[in-house]
């Protein structure tokens, strides 16, 4: 499915020119409950949307569960709108996705696609994705997150790309500083996975590299200067490393932070980062079994790519480099802190992980590692393992 996007201050105004060629006389808009007012994306839409009837969505938890996604679906089939737009973050955008995409394929039971994609049959309305954060880049994926009874899903399918993606920078501006910094770790986060990435290949590997330039140079003016040039960039690296993991998925620092997010409420940028640079040590060893099929010099060959562009000699530096970069932006770095070091925690955090995301790892981790990686103790993690 091909996708059109707006880049630039003031795209948001696209919207008027999609809804005309949709023939669109009722819009569903999905949103977060604070965000909306937040980035002014209510203000601007009064203004777009006024000849239109418009229903807004937004009564669903932060994680997207079935329960709240039935609502949605009601609501879009009470209400028979011609398209859908989607405004927040990536919870947000999800939520649309899976609302859009299971009201489509209504004659099949929700949890039988959830956990079998290949039964949707069907594909669901326009919908446009306005991301108001610099990080998940959802808005340019074909996959959604959803909870059942608490287990966590990743449904994929085709159909589930938006149509529309739309990235203006004003809806940035007034981000608070803790939700931007997490956000754009979470954008740095998936282009280095998804270049080190089991599924990477040539093209997701170009999306990555472009997205680890754009924000290495840009976090810092972005999330606590608050340059308005440099969060577009950084609006755009994120969109590149959605690109980047809608082909190659995500790795290990991924599959430990659902737990860390569960367990300690950590945001989910946050908690991803927390392992990022111990990962990079991991990988970039020589002596331990890969998951990688293409071979050892295939994987360390990757990881010094990395080294290059994080302007490095070793995972070590990457992995410091990473632990700057977070206190620079306000994120703390110590898991002890955080509470995440006692042996309970640490079990929680290694029994409930996510083995697909695990398997894509290059380097296969075994729980020793994976306990080190959460300890985040870097130099200790070079000379024990």
């Amino acid at each position: 499915m091909k996708q059109t996007e707006y880049f630039g201050e003031d795209s948001l105004r696209q919207l008027v020119n999609i809804a005309h060629s949709h023939k669109a006389k009722k819009v569903l808009v999905v949103t977060g409950k604070k965000s909306f007012i937040l980035s002014g994306a209510k203000a601007y839409l009064s203004d777009l949307f006024k000849d239109l009837e418009v229903v807004r969505f937004s009564d669903f938890e932060v994680n997207p569960r079935l329960d709240d996604i039935r609502g949605g679906i009601k609501i879009l089939r009470d209400y028979e709108p011609q398209l859908i737009v989607a405004i927040g973050g990536g919870s947000v955008l999800d939520m649309a996705k899976l609302v859009n995409c299971l009201a489509a394929n209504s004659h099949r039971n929700p949890v039988d696609i959830i956990k079998d994609s290949t039964l949707i049959e069907h594909e669901g309305l326009p919908l446009v994705a306005v991301p108001t954060t610099a990080g998940t880049g959802s808005e340019s994926t074909h996959f959604a997150v959803v909870y059942v009874r608490g287990k966590k899903y990743s449904l994929a399918h085709n159909f589930i790309l938006p149509k529309y993606a739309i990235l203006d920078s004003r809806l940035l501006l007034a981000v608070p500083q803790e939700i931007a910094a997490t956000s754009a770790m979470d954008a740095l986060s998936q282009a280095v996975e998804s270049y080190w990435a089991v599924g990477s290949n040539s093209e997701s590997q170009v999306f990555s590299r472009e997205a680890i330039r754009i924000i290495l140079e840009n976090i810092v003016p972005a999330v606590i200067m608050k340059e308005k040039a440099a969060i577009q960039e950084l609006f755009l690296a994120s969109n590149l490393a959605g690109k980047a993991i809608n082909i190659a998925k995500t790795t290990a620092p991924h599959a430990i932070s659902y737990s860390i997010t569960k367990r300690h409420n950590v945001p989910h940028g946050h908690a991803v980062a927390l392992t990022l640079g111990s990962f990079f040590i991991i990988n970039s060893r020589k002596d331990l079994p890969l998951n990688d099929s293409r071979g050892q010099e295939h994987v360390y060959g990757i990881m010094t790519d990395l080294f290059c562009l994080f302007s490095c000699n070793s995972g070590l530096q990457c992995a410091e480099k990473i632990h700057e970069i977070m206190s620079l932006i306000g994120l703390e770095t110590d898991a002890t802190q955080l509470g995440l070091i006692s042996e309970g925690h640490i079990d929680f955090i290694i029994d409930t992980i996510n083995l697909e995301r695990l398997s894509n790892n290059p380097i296969a981790v075994s729980n020793t590692i994976l306990k080190f990686a959460v300890e985040s103790n870097y130099r200790e993690l070079r000379d024990t393992l």
